[in-house]
């Protein structure tokens, strides 16, 4: 028996071998991989097949904030305790926090010129475990603090954070602020965590108003002080709905038992100001990433619901009277968004279980909170209210890195609201070449850069079309080269196999090859670890041939559209992969005499279209 049962061992062994080399998918022995990122798949936090390694973790927080918001002086003075994990093996000698609104300090750095300074975020106190932090044991960056410990943070541990501050609100700068002197978006307003991973240790970052977020998995309960009369939205579940009227509670009941759009407060409704917010307003919220809110005493408020499989999601929208033209359809337009992204396309669930759009800003998203502005353009409105809250799935669902990998949630979300936008019928030749005003700034020349370059390396002219107009174009040619149904499954799976897991750039170039058994080496490679911008062109016709070049380098797919002598078109249609070995190849003709000849690229816009058509 035993010598029967050794080779059948030995194949078994053979088999485990071969199925973990093939595990290394083909670009990953190929495509370029910088030293810290190759660390995490030697470490296993990471696996070659585009999946979460077992060694993976991820340090997580449970904030309890008390804050208290005075609307005249726009000071806000707040006091929280933040209890932070170490789940991973590193011994953590020092803890860094951000002070976001430090970036309207004097003499502090900023991507943007500003009217309003102010003295920033003034700390009352700093604890931890109990111990007095000084100020010699500070470190201090322009918009984040480094507090060395006493006693370090050892692995599978935790430590208690303890901070009082103080920070005065601007009016809108960009993505937070009051609108008016009673209604405002507070965000960035706390001391918060930053986030110490496998891949780069803690996220060291100035925050200049360019860049944007990467923040850990934490908890949240938020008690928030505003005097009688002042209605409050934010982040997570109100566990006191007590604090509405009456009539408020009621017309919540109304909008969460139906679909359509119920006026909770309009201009004719008539409240008691001492019958709203009679305590704190307490917020509870799990595994998100960050906590905003905002409050006004005179804002109108729209609200419907959604019933999905697994949850009824409440839908609000928060505006002054003014903007009822603008923002009339916002509710109805991210009722439809939702139950087509949770239903449809791609088909994953909206993970909470409420989201509020809240009149103001530049168009800024937060966990279950959207800031967004108004161009008084139909269109282009739609456009801001569907992608701020979108991002709920990117980056906020799986908790990518926005400070570093913008495309990799700025461009997605571009590429599904632009998605959304048409199932919804509307006119997208316009939307396209309006959108394209507004980002295609610096990716007409050298600011075109490899879509692997971090964010933090862009400048404010060119970071747009990095961030959303060249990912987006890439995401169009994938869908393309995959088929549509095979690239909405394999996304899809791949936000559920990441939820809050924090992927990054290889992650998804595995996860989609390892899912669709495809070697994609080729795509990724001329995309993300090269320049090149779409550009085709009709370079002959030779004795019954076209030869078709790819002058921009780009992978993308494209249609030829040949008309013969009588005026008769034929088209033949071609994916990214026919440039797979090169950017120049010979197509057969179909008409004997052709008068015509044109390269269309109506998938990924080409930059010059004066070469793409040849004349007899």
């Amino acid at each position: 028996m035993k010598k029967n049962l050794l080779p059948a061992l030995s194949c078994l062994f053979l088999i485990a071998v071969v199925f973990n080399l093939n595990a290394q998918t083909a670009s990953s022995s190929k495509i370029f991989m910088p030293l810290d990122i190759r660390q995490a798949y030697e470490k296993g936090t990471r696996n070659y097949d585009g999946t979460p390694g077992k060694n993976l973790w991820q340090n997580t927080c449970k904030y309890q904030i008390q804050v208290a918001m005075n609307p005249e002086t726009r000071e806000l003075n707040g006091n929280e305790s933040v209890v932070y994990w170490n789940n991973g093996p590193d011994t953590i000698k020092s803890i860094i926090f951000n002070t976001y609104l430090d970036v309207y300090k004097k003499g502090n750095p900023r991507a943007t010129q500003i009217d309003q300074e102010t003295d920033g975020v003034t700390l009352g106190s700093v604890l931890i475990d109990g111990d007095t932090v000084k100020e010699k044991d500070f470190s201090n960056a322009s918009t984040y603090r480094k507090v060395s410990l006493k006693k370090y943070l050892n692995p599978h541990s935790s430590c208690k954070l303890e901070v009082k501050w103080s920070v005065i609100f601007n009016d809108i700068i960009g993505r937070e602020g009051f609108v008016d002197n009673t209604s405002a978006f507070i965000a960035l307003w706390y001391p918060k965590i930053a986030v110490y991973d496998d891949l780069f240790s803690w996220n060291r970052n100035n925050y200049t108003t360019k860049d944007e977020f990467y923040s850990p998995l934490s908890t949240y309960d938020v008690s928030i002080s505003l005097p009688k009369g002042f209605l409050v939205w934010a982040t997570g579940t109100l566990q006191n709905p007590g604090n509405y009227p009456d009539l408020i509670n009621e017309r919540i009941k109304e909008a969460t038992s139906g679909s359509k759009t119920e006026v909770i407060i309009d201009s004719s409704t008539i409240l008691n100001p001492n019958e709203i917010g009679k305590e704190p307003w307490r917020f509870h919220a799990d595994s998100v990433p960050d906590f905003a809110f905002a409050f006004s005493n005179h804002f109108l408020w729209d609200a419907t619901s959604l019933t999905l499989k697994t949850k009824k999601v409440l839908i609000s929208t928060v505006y002054p009277k003014e903007q009822l033209p603008y923002f009339k359809d916002a509710t109805k337009e991210a009722r439809n968004t939702i139950e087509i992204y949770s239903n449809e396309d791609p088909g994953i669930e909206f993970p909470y279980n409420r989201f509020t759009t809240f009149y103001g800003g530049m168009g800024m998203e937060y966990p279950m909170m959207a800031f967004d502005c108004v161009l008084q353009d139909s269109a282009i409105d739609a456009y801001v209210v569907i992608h701020e809250m979108l991002h709920t799935y990117v980056p906020f669902y799986l908790r990518t890195n926005e400070t570093k990998f913008a495309w990799l949630d700025e461009g997605l979300t571009h590429f599904y609201t632009l998605k959304m936008l048409k199932k919804q019928k509307y006119d997208m030749d316009y939307l396209n070449k309006t959108l394209a005003e507004i980002f295609y700034s610096g990716i007409d020349g050298i600011g075109n850069l490899p879509l692997i370059t971090p964010t933090t390396y862009m400048g404010t002219d060119n970071w747009l079309g990095m961030g959303y107009v060249k990912p987006e174009q890439m995401y169009s040619a994938l869908e393309d080269q995959l088929g549509p149904g095979v690239w909405q499954k394999c996304f899809a799976s791949f936000v559920q196999t990441w939820k809050y897991e924090s992927p990054m750039p290889y992650d998804f170039f595995f996860f989609v090859e390892n899912y669709t058994g495809k070697d994609l080496f080729w795509f990724w490679d001329a995309w993300f670890m090269h320049y090149g911008y779409p550009d085709l062109s009709v370079q002959k016709v030779n004795n019954g041939t076209v030869t078709i070049e790819n002058k921009g380098g780009l992978p993308i797919p494209f249609t030829l559209v040949i008309t013969d002598e009588k005026g008769r078109q034929t088209e033949q249609t071609y994916h990214a992969d026919r440039w797979r070995k090169g950017n120049k190849f010979e197509i057969k003709l179909t008409a004997l005499k052709p008068t015509k000849i044109e390269v269309k690229c109506d998938l990924v816009n080409d930059y010059n279209l004066k070469d793409n058509t040849w004349k007899n």
